[in-house]
């Protein structure tokens, strides 16, 4: 199947292994520009997201990804933009119920406490219901 087109977007959502992309913007802080520009992100759902691969969120602006710092894999452990490096804490799988699996730590990225300010440090958590760990790709 081919990719759909990528619309101007502050980052892109793409494949892990390079088999087709989606535009979206997912950062590490609600609209950090240095993350994502302006496009920042909502809490409420992944609307059409595809799940049947691993995917990583590049920023279109540096061409960093969102990782996990130092790979690690525990509850708590902050989100980073590092150099696209194929490395399993940079892989995420968008699940039906909106939330973004790591592949590495098994854990979803999270929102502490659910915040509203710009440049809030994400992380990862077990995944649950809470609305912290809801994400929207335009």
């Amino acid at each position: 199947m081919p990719a759909p087109p990528l619309p101007p977007a502050a980052a892109v959502w793409g494949a892990a292994a390079g088999a087709g992309m989606a535009a979206g913007c997912a950062g590490l802080g609600k609209g950090n520009s240095s993350c994502c520009g302006s496009a920042g992100v909502s809490a409420a759902g992944l609307a059409g997201a595809p799940t049947s691969a691993n995917w990583t969120i590049q920023n279109a602006g540096s061409s960093y990804c969102i990782g996990v710092k130092a790979g690690a894999t525990t509850n708590g452990s902050l989100t980073i933009l590092y150099s696209c490096n194929a490395h399993t804490d940079q892989e995420w799988i968008p699940q039906s119920n909106g939330t973004l699996l790591n592949l590495k730590s098994g854990k979803c990225l999270d929102d502490p406490s659910d915040s509203t300010t710009n440049g809030t440090q994400q992380q990862i958590w077990t995944c649950n219901t809470n609305p912290q760990q809801n994400w929207t790709l335009p």
